[in-house]
């Protein structure tokens, strides 16, 4: 078992170096200029904490997978982000169930808005950070810039419950529609 874990662990670190290169492709060839790197701190001291930080880390990546798509216009952009949230997802959940979590414990995962997740990554995990940072003064100028909600103003939003619960009117069931947040209304008679 242990074999494998490590494989799988190999597996994650690979796609996530595969991730960050087609965003940076992606953006590129949309005629922009990605962010530089930064230098970071996960504080992994054995084992137990890289695979605790590693289920911290996905599930974070997830939140901003989510709360960041509703602001993503280029199709590109659009598409590479949301097919790489999902594989986010499987990670997480997997480091989730060998954390001794539930795997996937709601029916919806909670977004976090893109200023929200930069302002916790630079707090948490990045020890320094280029000035400039890009077009920036600084990592926290680009985190001021960010978007602060989850979902764009003009499209409004649905309220989940942190269990993933929904409970619909006998008249009226309201579900998700799309990456930007809409909500369709199915009136039925039942």
């Amino acid at each position: 078992m242990r074999n494998r874990i490590y494989d799988y662990f190999k597996r994650i670190s690979n796609h996530e170096d595969t991730h960050v290169q087609t965003l940076v492709d992606v953006i590129k060839s949309l005629g922009g200029k990605p962010v530089p790197a930064s230098n970071y701190d996960v504080g992994i001291t054995g084992v137990g904490s890289a695979v605790r930080t590693a289920k911290l880390l996905e599930n974070t990546g997830v939140k901003a997978y989510d709360g960041a798509i509703a602001h993503i216009e280029a199709a590109q952009l659009l598409t590479a982000g949301a097919t790489i949230a999902t594989v986010e997802a499987r990670h997480a959940s997997y480091l989730n169930l060998i954390n001794r979590s539930v795997p996937y414990p709601s029916a919806f995962d909670n977004a976090a808005a893109p200023r929200r997740i930069c302002e916790t990554v630079r707090e948490a995990f990045i020890i320094s950070a280029p000035r400039p940072y890009g077009p920036y003064n600084s990592l926290g100028a680009l985190c001021d810039r960010l978007p602060n909600r989850v979902t764009r103003d003009v499209y409004g939003s649905i309220e989940v419950p942190a269990d993933g619960a929904v409970a619909p009117s006998p008249k009226t069931l309201t579900v998700p529609i799309g990456p930007l947040g809409r909500t369709s209304e199915d009136k039925t008679s039942r």
